[in-house]
């Protein structure tokens, strides 16, 4: 992925839905912060975006599956897809998110979530290849640990979630040291 193609898969799904706002979350969210990141290859390899919706309907979803999903019109020209979200998604974010998002678009319907709060959702989820991205994007010097600190520390998780996402975000911390 890339930012061009970011653009134009989520202009695409502003034309198909007409919504009031479109949040582009997951590592293509990080194009939105950093565009020189494209050449990172958690980033270059990526085939999809992560679509929030507002407001979006069941039917919204399957229409937009059809025109926009994998192996559909839009992925067979330009070899991106869209894969729309559920509003919880929303929920595991840090709290003030959408204070934070990025500007994609003059319209202002278009927006990426802040870097930090991707990071937060990938500390989160924990795999791997999400954990080597935030590594790099740190060596990198476009995310700082007090940030990242203080983003976690304002996201609504269970005990459990807060050990095991800080237990993941010190992991990072002494790959760097």
């Amino acid at each position: 992925m890339n930012p061009a193609l970011l653009r134009r898969l989520a202009e695409a799904t502003d034309k198909l839905l007409g919504p009031e706002r479109i949040v582009v979350m997951g590592s293509s969210a990080f194009l939105g912060n950093f565009p020189e990141v494209a050449a990172l290859a958690a980033i270059e390899t990526s085939k999809d975006a992560d679509l929030l919706v507002s407001p979006c309907s069941e039917n919204d979803a399957r229409i937009a599956f059809e025109a926009l999903g994998e192996g559909r019109a839009f992925s067979k020209k330009f070899g991106v897809h869209a894969d729309l979200l559920r509003p919880d998604a929303a929920e595991l974010l840090p709290i003030g998110w959408e204070a934070r998002l990025v500007a994609l678009d003059e319209d202002g319907v278009i927006f990426c979530l802040d870097a930090y709060d991707v990071a937060v959702a990938k500390l989160r989820a924990g795999r791997e290849k999400d954990l080597s991205l935030l590594s790099e994007l740190i060596k990198m010097e476009l995310l700082d640990w007090p940030t990242l600190e203080q983003r976690l520390s304002v996201t609504p998780m269970s005990e459990k979630e807060i050990v095991v996402a800080h237990n993941r975000l010190f992991s990072l911390n002494r790959d760097h040291d």
